[in-house]
């Protein structure tokens, strides 16, 4: 009986998320994660808005991405993280900095403009961005 590890991964990564959506208390907000799973690859993506403690105006803004076929080799792998503190000047206008980072470029600072609209059913993010590399791209 030969084992498939791209079915068990499924599996597995399934049910991590759903005990830890479980896990999670009542009173806080959910992190909106989406699977996709396709019949050569797999994404997943996250994305975080949330204001720091304590604050009005500052708030973490994040997103996430990761591509990957089913082998077991990095040839096949994207990965892109942009994770950024912002600073709200006037009801959801702000200023932001953090980082960027992905497989191309490593780490690199960025330097942006935010917008947010968030209601109970919509998060609507805008973030045009400067992102300063060292020529890598």
């Amino acid at each position: 009986m030969e084992v498939n590890i791209k079915y068990i991964f499924t599996v597995i990564l399934i049910l991590a998320f759903a005990v830890k959506i479980n896990a999670q208390e009542l009173s806080q907000k959910p992190i909106p994660i989406e699977l996709v799973l396709g019949n050569n690859r797999l994404g997943l993506q996250s994305s975080i808005n949330k204001n720091l403690p304590e604050s009005k105006r500052f708030s973490f803004f994040s997103v996430t991405n990761f591509e990957s076929d089913y082998s077991q080799n990095s040839n096949g792998l994207d990965f892109i993280n942009i994770s950024q503190i912002s600073f709200e000047l006037y009801k959801g206008f702000g200023i932001s900095s953090g980082g960027n980072i992905n497989k191309v470029t490593g780490l690199s600072p960025t330097l942006g403009l935010q917008y947010v609209f968030a209601n109970p059913k919509w998060l609507f993010v805008v973030t045009p961005n400067l992102i300063f590399t060292n020529g890598n791209t």
